[in-house]
């Protein structure tokens, strides 16, 4: 076979696409306000920390493999670093088991080096590759242990009829349990009066977001750079799928953000929390967020609300007293770093913030 693996060329998007699209049955997996095509383009072309990489395997002017990663500026300790996130990465089914996902990884390593990338990191749920020696080399370490997935499931009975659930009776039973110890565990978290906080909508993030993510950067040891241009581009730009981008302020200062999404496409839709920060030092607009949040699912009939969220992080606590209880979720977080003396492990909890916005898969 003549192979290439090469990097992207322009007018390569369409044949992209249509291999993600025949790889995975479908893709992207969740419901966006474009096509595939300019999704693409948002994703790869259009981001403010920089185009994608974009490794192809090509044979007989064909793309059959896709390799790709997604830049993102990463603030760690004191400075900020660039990272890349691996993301889309398919073989055509007629041309597997023949060494061409090594081979595109291989060149996809070699530029995220030559671009000096400090952080990188890939997320999966395929039991297959969370036990695969290769993604061991690449991505060392992982944050899986560290991370909680709180859900809160208003209604127990319609849970049940949508999940196929062996054992009903032990599962309502275990859902009843944790609900009443999460509630002893918190009853000492208290909050403010509502006073002049207010809650509402917005279409982009305005010149005052700076002043808040100035404050908010210096209590995280890591933590994913949210500049006034990301978030636009990530949540707000239309063509990155249909967000709920909630803040809260008083006095006309930001004390913090939410951003919802309901995935249409899922046959039992979920409502999540893509993203979810305050200031250090005002937890009352958290749990008044959070609040806001479930008030906002309840109205549009959603049952389930999933969240992530670091284990040792305050949040968590907060999601508890609302009825949140903790699980284990089905995603594996790997990563390498490339700063000398650094141990992410060694961090608290507390100074990282990590949401599913992070990951581009919701």
């Amino acid at each position: 076979m003549n192979l290439q693996v090469r990097t992207y060329r322009e007018g390569d998007d369409n044949n992209i696409v249509e291999l993600l699209k025949e790889s995975f049955n479908g893709w992207p997996f969740f419901d966006i306000n474009c096509s595939p095509i300019n999704y693409w383009r948002w994703k790869y072309q259009d981001n403010p920390n920089g185009k994608g990489i974009i490794v192809c395997a090509e044979t007989e002017n064909k793309i059959v493999g896709i390799s790709t990663a997604v830049p993102q500026k990463i603030k760690i300790k004191n400075d900020v670093y660039l990272g890349f996130y691996a993301t889309d990465a398919a073989v055509h089914p007629d041309y597997r088991r023949m060494g061409i996902n090594n081979k595109m990884r291989e060149l996809r390593e070699k530029l995220w080096t030559k671009a000096n990338a400090k952080f990188v990191y890939g997320i999966t749920v395929n039991p297959i590759v969370v036990n695969s020696s290769v993604i061991k080399k690449i991505f060392p370490h992982h944050l899986t242990q560290r991370i909680n997935y709180p859900i809160r499931i208003k209604n127990i009975s319609i849970q049940l009829q949508q999940k196929e659930i062996v054992n009903r009776l032990k599962t309502r039973l275990w859902f009843y349990k944790e609900k009443t110890i999460n509630r002893i565990k918190t009853l000492k978290i208290g909050s403010r009066e509502v006073g002049n906080l207010q809650i509402s909508d917005i279409k982009e993030f305005d010149e005052r977001w700076k002043e808040f993510w100035s404050k908010v950067r210096t209590n995280y040891f890591f933590i994913f750079e949210r500049s006034n241009s990301y978030l636009n581009w990530r949540y707000c730009d239309k063509r990155s799928g249909d967000y709920k981008v909630r803040i809260i302020e008083e006095d006309n200062k930001i004390l913090g953000y939410s951003v919802l999404k309901i995935n249409k496409l899922e046959e039992y839709q979920k409502g999540y929390i893509v993203d979810f920060l305050t200031l250090p030092d005002r937890l009352d607009a958290a749990y008044f967020l959070v609040i806001d949040t479930i008030d906002y699912f309840d109205d549009m009939g959603i049952n389930q609300i999933d969240f992530q969220v670091i284990k040792e992080h305050p949040y968590n606590e907060i999601f508890l007293k609302h009825g949140f209880i903790n699980t284990e979720g089905p995603r594996w977080v790997y990563y390498d770093i490339f700063i000398d003396g650094f141990d992410l492990n060694s961090i608290q909890g507390s100074q990282i913030h990590f949401a599913y916005g992070d990951q581009y898969g919701i």
